[in-house]
C-alpha cells in the first residue's frame, strides 16, 4: 500500500508542474516575447540609420510624388529616374 500512495505523489507532483509550467508561460511568454521585439527592433534600426522616415507634414495635407514625364526623360534629365540595370538574356 506504501507504494502505491508513492505512485499518486509522484503522479500529483507531474500534474502539478505540468499545471504550474502552463500558468508561468502564460505570464513570462509574452513578457520575454515582448522584452526579445524590443530589443532587436533597436538593434535593426542602429543598423540601419541612412533610411530617413518621410517627413509626413502637417496632418490632413496630402503630398503627392510624381514620377518623371516622358519628355523629361527624352531630353535628358535623368536624374530622378533610378538606376539602369543592365540585363542579359540566358539561353538554356
Amino acid at each position: 500500500m506504501n507504494a502505491s500512495l508513492g505512485f499518486f505523489e509522484i503522479l500529483l507532483i507531474i500534474i502539478l508542474s505540468f499545471y504550474l509550467l502552463g500558468l508561468l508561460s502564460r505570464i513570462l511568454l509574452p513578457i520575454l516575447t515582448k522584452a526579445y521585439l524590443t530589443r532587436m527592433s533597436k538593434r535593426f534600426g542602429f543598423q540601419m540609420p541612412e533610411q530617413e522616415q518621410p517627413n509626413p507634414g502637417k496632418p490632413g495635407k496630402v503630398s503627392i510624388k510624381k514620377e518623371p514625364s516622358q519628355e523629361s526623360i527624352r531630353s535628358g534629365n535623368l536624374d530622378n529616374v533610378g538606376e539602369y540595370t543592365e540585363y542579359e538574356e540566358i539561353r538554356e
